[in-house]
């Protein structure tokens, strides 16, 4: 926010009480942005002359009866903060402001002065400087002899005297596994949640795993892998036998359905992929392609469409034939 002269303030001032424009105009005249500035400095005048147009450099202190007169004003009345600062003769309204949000936030205590600067540290005890160092000589010998770190050394001397958070929890998992031995960590967290604990189940994990209480009898490697899962279809006889070479014609025929992609541009310029889908039915005599459908999408109708006109050009052949897919 940029400051203004007390001349140029009571300049602005003077021209809008000599009628010479309003406050719209005045402020974009002299580039004040919004009219709002303008009127403060005009109530600010009328109310304190000069003195409610000049910065004050000097720094007032309020006394705690002062403060709290003025907050109980502006949470009983209407009165804004403005108004509150030229009826009291208090230059700066967000010291107001200041007052009031202390105030809501720890009652009246927050407006009593505070000391500032350092504390007093002469009633502190005196330390031994150079038996505190001795001592870190002595610390950092161990530490070295053993391989210790200083920072995991301190970590754990602030922590032995620190009691288990979760010691309730673990008793309580190990009364359930004593239990219920085939229980993973899912169904003891519903256990646990059954009697009245709301544990996360990532924390119940971690001290299952700590404990060492992983359930075996269900994991995959407890049992035999075995994919089988017997006779689901009727299953074709092996008629190629992996001879995939004839020298008779239209004798053995193999298909598949192949997938592949290109690219179109759009109505309006972007380019775009699309695939297709070719059923083609092959001669494994002289590779030649007997029939094929090709569509958007992959179906059965375009392979028995396929399949139809490839028995069809096949008829001619004096043996039997063998159509191979995979």
């Amino acid at each position: 926010m940029a400051k203004h002269s007390f001349e140029f303030k009571k300049k602005v001032v003077l021209e809008y009480l000599d009628g010479k424009g309003e406050t719209p105009y005045l402020s974009e005249k002299y580039g004040l942005g919004s009219d709002s500035q303008l009127r403060k400095w005009i109530n600010a005048y009328n109310a304190l002359v000069d003195e409610g147009l000049m910065r004050s450099s000097k720094q007032i202190k309020y006394s705690f009866e002062k403060k709290i007169s003025v907050v109980e004003l502006y949470l009983s009345s209407e009165i804004s903060y403005q108004d509150l600062s030229i009826r009291d003769g208090i230059s700066n309204t967000s010291m107001i402001a200041n007052w009031v949000n202390r105030y809501h936030a720890a009652c009246p205590d927050a407006l009593k002065s505070c000391k500032k600067g350092r504390k007093n540290t002469l009633d502190k005890p005196k330390i031994d400087i150079k038996a505190q160092e001795a001592e870190e000589r002595k610390l950092k010998d161990l530490l070295s002899y053993t391989g210790i770190p200083k920072a995991t050394y301190m970590y754990r001397q602030k922590r032995f005297d620190r009691k288990n958070p979760d010691k309730e929890i673990k008793n309580k998992i190990l009364e359930i596994r004593e239990t219920h031995k085939d229980y993973g960590y899912r169904r003891v967290v519903g256990e646990l949640r059954n009697k009245g604990y709301c544990v996360n189940k990532k924390k119940v994990q971690r001290i299952i795993q700590k404990l060492g209480l992983q359930v075996t009898s269900f994991i995959r490697k407890s049992r035999k892998y075995s994919s089988y899962k017997g006779k689901v279809r009727t299953i074709p006889s092996n008629r190629i036998r992996r001879r995939f070479n004839t020298y008779i014609p239209h004798q053995k025929i193999t298909t598949d359905t192949t997938e592949f992609k290109y690219y179109d541009i759009n109505a309006k310029g972007h380019m775009t992929m699309h695939k297709l889908y070719p059923d083609s039915f092959m001669d494994m005599c002289n590779g030649e392609i007997i029939s094929y459908e090709i569509d958007k999408h992959s179906s059965a109708k375009n392979v028995m469409d396929a399949l139809e006109q490839a028995i069809a050009i096949t008829s001619d052949c004096k043996y039997r034939r063998t159509f191979h897919s995979d």
